[in-house]
């Protein structure tokens, strides 16, 4: 993982309003070349974050949504095989799931303790 995205990750998680090379967060929302990556949101009472790879499956898109996962410690990561893109970690019951990404603009939902609660399209 790049200090880069360990930076970026820890203003985002702690919603400062931060510049980086090539991305900022405003303390709602992460950007990655001007993409949107990271977003708070708020359902039914809860906060999460979404994260997405913006239509972008590339190797910082991927290591700046990871560092986000690892800043809420979250077992789930975003990964490359085959030249697919996957979204790969454990479920509530303790197995391994691999969610294939067909989507790259689909938003992966998760509660703020690093669990994935949802997708969104």
């Amino acid at each position: 993982m790049r200090n880069v995205s360990k930076k970026f990750a820890e203003a985002f998680v702690k919603r400062y309003d931060r510049k980086f090379s090539n991305c900022h967060t405003d303390g709602e929302n992460g950007f990655l070349f001007g993409n949107k990556i990271s977003i708070f949101t708020n359902m039914q009472g809860n906060v999460n974050i979404t994260l997405t790879m913006a239509g972008y499956g590339t190797v910082t898109t991927r290591d700046r949504l990871n560092a986000i996962l690892t800043e809420i410690n979250s077992s789930w990561r975003f990964h490359q095989r085959k030249h697919k893109q996957y979204l790969s970690g454990k479920l509530d019951d303790g197995r391994e799931a691999s969610i294939e990404i067909s989507n790259l603009k689909n938003g992966y939902v998760f509660d703020v303790k690093g669990e994935l609660v949802g997708l969104t399209s």
